[in-house]
């Protein structure tokens, strides 16, 4: 489709994107404007079916595997665990006292569906993968035949010193070690040792711990894609990849960044679109409904780690999820001027040090909720999560364009796109029609616009006025608990926003950071990837210029971490993760920041979360879309949608806010989208506010009339009930979203109206 087209359709859809208001709130606002009575479109239920959405638990009456204790030898034991283990394999079985159940991961030594590499690799407490000098890859775990064991027992555990022979001559120490209520396995670096021609690749911890064949059991697996995703059990099928997340997403300086283009050739380049970055080292699998769950927590070495969950039909007949962690890498290395180059095995290791906890719960807490709970506990008892909740966090987002760059025919020009005085008069407009808690963004207020200003300039005013210009939208917002905020993208850039030579990142085969534009007629389409030093450098300098003038940021690309690999300096993700997390400290020393997409280690800062993720990537493979990372953050901060007007604006969209507890947002501009062809906003298809303004004010009564009940709460548990009726629990009572076309009766007598949601306190 055409981006003229795209415009058409989303101007049509602005003009019916009026709907009934929510029920279940006790804000005396919708008094002071008129609802209408017409509807956003009638709510397509077969989109439940997909999924975007949580299913439906099945009966749950399929049998569980069976993992004997047989040939093993109790190593410890505490009142909620035993752990078992059995040398001549290394594997293990842990028995969950609280409910009898034996966990392990293979029910047979030597299954018939599975080959000695495999099933040594399936089952052994610690495997490895492992490259030759072309990155040829091959895998082996410590119970294989050709490999050494010695186990040395302490009282929580034991080590297993293991040796990979056949000329491999690689050898670690694997520790596994029985906490209170979990086990924990690591490795250090130290005693690993390459005496051969091979080289470490990878270390996996007993990755089929908890696998099942085919739909033989009832349950899934949870990944943290987008929102969190969930791949139920099926019949083994023949899918191109599995899920395999890297945590905190590609490292720039080492991953091909041409994965987006590699897919030109099998969709539409208008269907594009970057995965879901991983931003919490996490995953589960259940077994049964509501019966036995595992749940992975990586707590070293998250800079190098994956994300796996494989579904039966990929090598294997079994269902696994895991995490691994990566230790040497592939990469290409130019031998030409186009680009062309050989493919070389990273010379230094990383530096990791894993080290993964693995949970096991039973009965209620066995799914995706408990799973959200439970992690949502350690995060607050290790200080990463902390309640940052605001009686002045936005109910509604506005994110204003003041300027972009405009392609010229000799030289290129900054179009001022919005003025002050347009953003203050659509403001007043909102509130007297009584919106509160608007947050308003302004986005490319530097001179040079959105994608055209100077990364390394320090700005003392804005391209459409002073800083002190914005004093009188500040107070108005002020009056309403509203919230002004100007936008920063620090670590990405255009081309002309950078000196290349100066403040471009390095890669391992010393180019420049690029990821190059699906389309290469895009105006300025390449995306540029800073130092992370300097970029933060600039950025911090620039914060402190807005503070000085009673002003803060709205700030992107908090999901970023790459590598710096110049030929004199060496910069590990690890090191880069604590400089960010030393600037965001220091910026959130006067309060809670607002990010987007931030990573785990960035929580503790975030008082906001915006384009907060509402499903998952939707691959094939995945069956389920689930609230898991608004399970986790629900009361302790304040989650925004992504943009209403940019393919999120249904009214199921809408209901679905609701339902994952986000407030909407939208992108606006003063001047119409057809005046703003030439420049990189030409993609935005509708945004002028004048066709938005009656859909924004129905959409935040809409949301805001349930959500407001539940504001500081935490969302302790989330289930599909019926073919269209969703109920979410939180401390003080429970959420319903209808999506259905007729009203839902409670067991009480509360009726939920169709299409709505309504919130209902605990009696």
């Amino acid at each position: 489709m055409s981006s003229y087209l795209k415009r058409i359709v989303a101007l049509c859809m602005a003009g019916v994107m009026l709907f009934t208001v929510g029920c279940g709130g006790s804000k005396a606002t919708t008094s002071d404007y008129e609802v209408t009575e017409a509807l956003l479109g009638d709510v397509d239920v077969e989109q439940l079916s997909s999924n975007r959405f949580t299913q439906l638990e099945p009966a749950g009456d399929k049998a569980l595997p069976q993992y004997k204790l047989d040939g093993f030898t109790l190593v410890t034991e505490n009142e909620k665990l035993a752990l078992y283990v059995k040398e001549d394999t290394a594997s293990i079985r842990v028995l969950n006292k609280e409910s009898g159940f034996v966990w392990g991961a293979l029910e047979v030594e030597d299954p018939e569906n599975l080959n000695d590499t495999w099933g040594s690799f399936a089952q052994s407490v610690v495997s490895i993968s492992y490259m030759d000098s072309t990155g040829a890859t091959k895998q082996i775990g410590a119970g294989h035949e050709d490999a050494e064991r010695k186990f040395t027992y302490g009282d929580n555990g034991f080590t297993v010193s293991v040796s990979f022979k056949d000329d491999i001559d690689i050898s670690l120490d694997a520790k596994v070690a029985l906490n209170d209520d979990h086990l924990t396995f690591s490795v250090d670096d130290s005693t690993i040792k390459e005496e051969g021609e091979f080289y470490i690749s990878a270390v996996y911890f007993i990755p089929f711990l908890g696998s099942t064949i085919g739909n033989q059991t009832d349950g899934y697996m949870l990944v943290p894609d987008g929102s969190g995703a969930l791949l139920r059990y099926q019949n083994p099928a023949k899918y191109l990849k599995a899920y395999s997340g890297r945590v905190y997403g590609m490292d720039y300086a080492i991953d091909n960044l041409g994965e987006l283009n590699d897919l030109a050739s099998n969709r539409p380049v208008e269907f594009l679109k970057s995965e879901n970055t991983v931003t919490m080292p996490v995953y589960g699998l259940t077994l049964g409904v509501n019966n036995q769950a595992l749940f992975g927590h990586v707590t070293a070495g998250e800079a190098y780690a994956y994300i796996d969950a494989t579904p039966a039909g990929i090598s294997t007949d079994y269902n696994w999820a895991a995490s691994h962690f990566v230790y040497r890498q592939v990469y290409s290395q130019p031998t030409s001027k186009n680009g062309a180059g050989v493919p070389v095995v990273q010379k230094d290791a990383n530096t990791v040090n894993p080290s993964v906890d693995i949970y096991f719960l039973s009965g209620e807490e066995a799914n995706y909720s408990g799973m959200a709970k439970l992690y949502s506990n350690i995060l607050k008892e290790e200080g990463s999560l902390q309640d940052n909740m605001s009686d002045t966090a936005p109910q509604i987002v506005l994110d204003f364009v003041a300027a972009d760059i405009e392609e010229g025919l000799l030289s290129n020009s900054t179009k001022e796109v919005t003025s002050i005085a347009y953003m203050e008069k659509a403001i007043k407009t909102l509130q007297e029609a009584g919106l509160e808690r608007i947050g308003l963004t302004v986005k490319g207020w530097q001179d040079g616009g959105l994608s055209g200003y100077q990364k390394s300039e320090l700005f003392t005013d804005t391209v459409i006025g002073s800083f002190d210009d914005f004093s009188s939208v500040k107070d108005t917002l002020t009056e309403a608990k509203g919230s002004l905020l100007l936008y920063s993208d620090p670590l990405r850039a255009t081309e002309v926003q950078i000196n290349s030579r100066q403040d471009a990142g390095i890669t391992l085969s010393q180019s420049t950071i690029t990821k190059t534009a699906v389309e290469e007629t895009e105006f300025l389409g390449d995306v540029w990837y800073l130092k992370t030093a300097l970029g933060m450098s600039y950025f911090a300098d620039q914060m402190d210029v807005l503070a000085e003038n009673g002003l803060d940021a709205a700030i992107d690309g908090a999901n970023l971490l790459y590598g710096e690999y110049l030929v004199d300096e060496f910069v590990s993700r690890e090191e880069t993760k604590a400089q960010l997390s030393k600037t965001y400290a220091d910026l959130a020393e006067e309060g809670g920041l607002t990010l987007f997409n931030p990573n785990d280690y960035l929580l503790k800062y975030t008082s906001v979360y915006r384009n907060t993720p509402v499903s998952g990537s939707q691959d094939l493979y995945e069956t389920d879309s689930v609230p898991f990372l608004q399970m986790v953050l629900s009361g302790n901060m304040t989650m925004v949608a992504p943009y209403a007007n940019e393919s999120f604006y249904s009214k199921i969209d809408l209901l679905k806010c609701i339902e994952y507890n986000v407030y909407p947002s939208y992108i606006l501009t003063e001047t119409d989208n057809l005046d703003l062809t030439q420049t990189t906003i030409d993609d935005l298809s509708s945004t002028r506010f004048n066709d938005w303004q009656e859909t924004i004010k129905e959409s935040y009564f809409f949301v805001s009339e349930v959500l407001q009940n539940v504001e500081g709460q935490q969302m302790t548990k989330h289930q599909r009930i019926n073919s269209t009726i969703f109920a979410i629990t939180y401390e003080t009572g429970t959420v319903y979203v209808n999506y259905g076309d007729a009203d839902y009766t409670l067991g009480n007598g509360t009726v939920i109206p169709a299409e709505n949601g309504m919130f209902v306190p605990s009696v």
